[in-house]
Formats: structure tokens, C-alpha cells, sequence
């Protein structure tokens, strides 16, 4: 859905298909689309390759190579990798969560913290399903509690990369092993897209309870039991990163030192969502939203706005988790520090 309205607004402004490059599966929306309007180019990838295990495929190499990496440089890493290591991560990541230590707190260097992100989903949308899982909760800090399993990823250069990634892909394949689940499907992630687009085709948008940012922590000291963790999920907009670890670890200080995690909507619907709806029932969420939405910038070609788009798929997403259970609470807000009090 995304990659497609995206490039209905892009081209509207350039108005030129062949200055684009898609990197798809083969036979997918976005590959016929690519044919019918003439890209530059199509770079099709393996189909039997898992989204979140592709870094190391077209989905990684080609943005590495137009970055100017020299790509034997770059994969030097990952052909020398220890295998005996990853396995042995594996082996200790599935047996935390077995020993009820599942999260699995990946303090990250601060020159690669984005790394982190690739990290929570690798592990959280891989593990999270049949109400078990690794919670990833990526962080700079040291933080401590008793259900924490600690992993420190330390990366020296961008070239260590490509070996950082193999290894915590083969580590977290073991750690499937170890819980005996499938670490390579995902069958709670469409849910919450088929309501995305059930909520789209019957407009207008329905409302849903929306409290206020006084009635947050009220309702987390009620709802809050041990083992739990709480999910930060803002719908807002990006940009905000500094403010959303602000309040991250804010939430976490206020509450013992419980694990926080936080992502920007849609985008952790990619990547922590199948651990949301699939692990343990011991997610809180917290839905934020925008009380004041942007001006409506218009996607060519559709009935609706990018805003109410995103409206749609938090709308789509929470409806998913009640439906599964999960506790959750939407808060409405117009800055992040309303909440940091």
C-alpha cells in the first residue's frame, strides 16, 4: 500500500516513470505497475526470502550501492562470520525467553542506533507469534529488570554491518527453533490491513474513543501487571525521535523501570506489529494521535488524503488488537510533552 501511493504523489510532481527504480518480488503489484509505466528499472528479488531477512538481497544492496559502497567490501563481514556464534546467540535468546527473560534489551552504539530498528523487527515480527516471542526493546542506556535479557551490539564501522546482520539473522532463526515456531512467516500482520482497507472503503472514517493525556497514566497504573511491557504507538509526525525516547524513557522511569518500546505509526505496523498481536499478552499499548491532523495532501487517484490514511490505519490496527485482547488506551494529543510529566 505505501510504495504504491507514494509513488502516485512522487510522479504526480515529476511526471516522469522512468527516473524510478522499483525493488520487488517477482509477479507483485508494484512489479506490474513498474512494466505498465516504464521505470527505469526493476530489480526483482528471490521470492523465498522473508521481508525482514532481505538486507542482504536487492531490498539492501541496491540503496548500499547508490550510497557508494563498494558492495565485496561491504559483504566481507557477513562471508566471514563465526558461525558457532550466531548459533550460540540463538540458543541464549530462545532460552531467556523460556526462562521468562524476554526482553531483550539491545543496547546499540550511538553512531548506528538506527541499527536498532532493524534489530526490533528482525526479532519481534520473526518470534512474536503463538503468544511467545523475543520483545525487542532497543535502547542507548544500560536499563535493568528482572524479565531482561541483555545483548550489546557493538559495531565499530559501517563495514561490520553486513556481518552484524547474517549473525542476527541466523541467531534469531535458532531462537524460533528454540520456541518452537515458525520464524519465517507472519500471520497476524495482514490483519490489520485488511481493516486499513475495510475502514477506507466505507468513509467517513468512524471514531473511536479518544482520551486525553491526563487520563494516560491513571489508566496505565490500573492496567499495568507484572511482566508486561508497554508499546508506544505514535501516530504523528515523524521527526519527533528525540521527544519520543524522551517520553519513552520517561514511561519507563515512572513505572519501575518496565520495558518501553516506541515507533512512529505506520511504519512499527511492519515491524512490531505481528509480536503485538501474535506474542505474549502482555503488551499495554498506547495509541497516540494528532489532534490537530495536517492539511490534506491529496493522493492521486484515490478517494482519500494521506491523513486519512494513517487515520485508517491506526483506526485498522486498534480494532486488530482489541480483537486479540490486548489492552490499549488512545490518547489524543498536540505535543509529545504534554505526556512527560
Amino acid at each position: 500500500l505505501e510504495p504504491n501511493v507514494l509513488y502516485a504523489y512522487a510522479n504526480s510532481k515529476v511526471n516522469d516513470p522512468k527516473r524510478f527504480v522499483a525493488i520487488t518480488d517477482p509477479d507483485t503489484a508494484l512489479d506490474h505497475l513498474a512494466v505498465s509505466e516504464r521505470f527505469g528499472r526493476v530489480f526483482r528479488n528471490r521470492s523465498d526470502i522473508g521481508g525482514r531477512y532481505s538486507v542482504l538481497s536487492y531490498f539492501g544492496l541496491v540503496p548500499a550501492a547508490l550510497a557508494g559502497y563498494d558492495l565485496d567490501e561491504f559483504l566481507s563481514s557477513a562471508k566471514n562470520l563465526n558461525y558457532q556464534e550466531a548459533v550460540a546467540l540463538g540458543v541464549e535468546l530462545g532460552n531467556a525467553v523460556l526462562a521468562k527473560k524476554d526482553k531483550i534489551t539491545l543496547k546499540v552504539s550511538e553512531p548506528f542506533r538506527w541499527v536498532g530498528l532493524w534489530l526490533e523487527q528482525l526479532l519481534a515480527e520473526s518470534t512474536g507469534k503463538n503468544l511467545t516471542g523475543c520483545i525487542p526493546v532497543p535502547t542507548q542506556e544500560n536499563e535493568d529488570s528482572k524479565d531482561r535479557f541483555h545483548v550489546d551490539v557493538s559495531i565499530d564501522s559501517p563495514l561490520d554491518l553486513a556481518g552484524l546482520f547474517l549473525k542476527f539473522e541466523v541467531a534469531t532463526s535458532i531462537a524460533g527453533h528454540i520456541l518452537d515456531i515458525d520464524p519465517f512467516n507472519e500471520p497476524n500482520v495482514a490483519e490489520s490491513k485488511a481493516n486499513t482497507n475495510r475502514v477506507l472503503e466505507e468513509l467517513p472514517l468512524p471514531t473511536l474513543p479518544t482520551l486525553s493525556a491526563s487520563e494516560l497514566y491513571p489508566w496505565l497504573e490500573s492496567s499495568l501487571n507484572e511482566g508486561d511491557y508497554i508499546s508506544i504507538q505514535a501516530y504523528l509526525p515523524f521527526g519527533q525521535d528525540d521527544k519520543l525516547e524522551k517520553l519513552r524513557r520517561h514511561v519507563r522511569d515512572k513505572f519501575n523501570s518496565i520495558a518501553v518500546t516506541a515507533g512512529y505509526g505506520p511504519r512499527f505496523l511492519h515491524s512490531t506489529g505481528q509480536l503485538h498481536k501474535g506474542g505474549p499478552n502482555s503488551v499495554v499499548c498506547v495509541q497516540l494521535v494528532d489532534k490537530t491532523p495536517p492539511p490534506p495532501l491529496n493522493i492521486p487517484g484515490k478517494d482519500y488524503d494521506f491523513a486519512t490514511l494513517i487515520a485508517a490505519q491506526s483506526i485498522g490496527d486498534y480494532e486488530s488488537l482489541q480483537a486479540h485482547s490486548r489492552r490499549i488506551i488512545r490518547i489524543g494529543i498536540e505535543d509529545i510533552n504534554e505526556l512527560i510529566i
